[in-house]
């Protein structure tokens, strides 16, 4: 066992014997070998234990030997109670998740704190068939068939080689004390249902059903690598980042065989779910359908989707004092510079206007467009236009929309900023002065 324990953690470089390492151990029978493991391939490392008072005096009983265990090894103990019951009333969920969010909080606290590299829990093969068996039954895709990682950040499983059997073994030899928690008899629970009744059965079919799965296993996260890296390669290809908005091109998916799962990775990171891209794959959906997350917005616009942060609420208009130098406005800054010369050179990008400055009502409004706005777009001889025919009119989509603003002078348009001038502001012969506005991206100080 030891040598096996030594040849995983070198194999899988989850730690060096030098490295201080946080034992999680809570008196079973898994974490008390994983601490004799430690002790005797002689690595570095202290014991925590979580005390849930769930058990009453049974939980205190495997506090005292954990305890009694890290005295005779001469090793740091930490230890906590939690008041889990009421931890999970609390917060609606169950008792399970609650421990588990406690716990790891805990541990990640005291590790910090205390100056240790890794924390080590005692799952073992059984452990990680069982999730996967449980996973399974519940629906998942590939990354729920990988089984419990044998490294998550600074978390390590240094036992994830071993099967229960090995384990007690081991244990037996070594006449390790240990606890026992009745509750792992139970089969009300999923999770022991899974070890009691569906494993044995399993093994009936197949006797050498762990050593089967350790291969699988292996088989299974190699092919997950493959997976992932295809899915960074479409990522890549459909994917693009401007001006705040996520742009996917759904055109290179929608003939792959596997479109709905590259769909599903590339938009589960946004907290959209297989049942969002059932939808957004059928055709159903109209164009300028949303759908919402959690924190995100994603907007079907003809053959590719945006997704965008919700927004916030914010002020929707702002006032341009005369001689105002800077506005901001959300993710960029306008900047308005006078000048009394007049440049020769009237043509500007789109985000940059030039304005005649006697022509302006101060203060101005930078407000966001709404239904009904008319302007003069600049070029078309005084004719007025819909601000919305003009939008159609360059294709701009749902999100674009929402996201213009606009510079107005006593109830008249003078610029849709970063789009066009209104005729009636711009910049003529009997022009003395001129307002230089550049829309520009506005970068945060670190």
């Amino acid at each position: 066992m030891i040598e096996s324990f030594k040849a995983f953690v070198k194999q899988k470089s989850l730690c060096k014997p030098t490295d201080k390492v946080l034992l999680a151990v809570s008196g079973g029978i898994d974490s008390m070998v994983m601490v004799e493991a430690f002790k005797k391939a002689n690595f570095q490392f202290g014991i925590a234990h979580c005390n849930f008072q769930l058990r009453a005096e049974a939980s205190d009983k495997d506090e005292a030997l954990v305890q009694a265990i890290a005295q005779q090894h001469e090793v740091s103990f930490y230890r906590i109670k939690f008041d889990t019951k009421n931890a999970a009333d609390h917060y609606q969920s169950s008792i399970q998740m609650v421990a588990r969010e406690l716990r790891y909080q805990w541990l990640e606290e005291i590790r910090s704190t205390h100056g240790f590299q890794y924390i080590a829990t005692a799952h073992h093969l059984n452990d990680s068939l069982e999730t996967v068996l449980y996973n399974f039954s519940k629906g998942c895709g590939i990354r729920g068939l990988h089984g419990i990682p044998v490294q998550q950040e600074v978390i390590i499983r240094p036992m994830l080689f071993a099967t229960k059997s090995d384990i007690v073994a081991f244990a037996q030899q070594e006449a390790i004390a240990f606890r026992e928690d009745a509750s792992n008899a139970s089969t009300k629970y999923s999770r022991n249902k899974i070890r009691h009744e569906v494993i044995p059965k399993l093994q009936l079919i197949n006797p050498s059903l762990l050593d089967t799965f350790k291969r699988t296993l292996e088989q299974l996260q190699d092919t997950e690598i493959l997976f992932k890296e295809t899915i960074h390669k479409y990522q890549k290809e459909v994917v693009e980042h401007q001006n705040g908005l996520i742009y996917i091109r759904l055109e290179p998916l929608l003939t792959h065989p596997a479109k709905a799962t590259i769909l599903f990775e590339i938009l589960a990171p946004y907290g959209f779910n297989a049942s969002h891209i059932q939808q957004l794959l059928s055709n159903k959906t109209q164009v300028g359908a949303i759908f919402s997350s959690e924190l995100y917005e994603l907007l079907k616009d003809r053959e590719i989707l945006l997704i965008r942060l919700k927004k916030t609420k914010q002020e929707n208009i702002k006032l341009v004092k005369n001689k105002t130098k800077k506005i901001l406005l959300n993710s960029q800054e306008l900047v308005f510079q006078y000048q009394v010369v007049v440049p020769t050179n009237l043509h500007s990008p789109p985000n940059e206007a030039l304005v005649d400055y006697n022509k302006l009502h101060f203060p101005l409004v930078i407000r966001h467009w709404k239904e009904g706005d008319r302007f003069q777009p600049i070029g078309m001889q005084g004719k007025t236009k819909k601000l919305q025919d003009f939008f159609s009119d360059l294709k701009l989509n749902r999100f674009e929309k929402e996201a213009v603003w606009i510079i107005e002078s006593k109830g008249e348009i003078v610029w849709i900023i970063g789009y066009r001038l209104d005729e009636r502001f711009k910049v003529d012969d009997n022009t003395k002065e001129v307002v230089h506005i550049i829309s520009q991206c506005f970068v945060p100080k670190q």
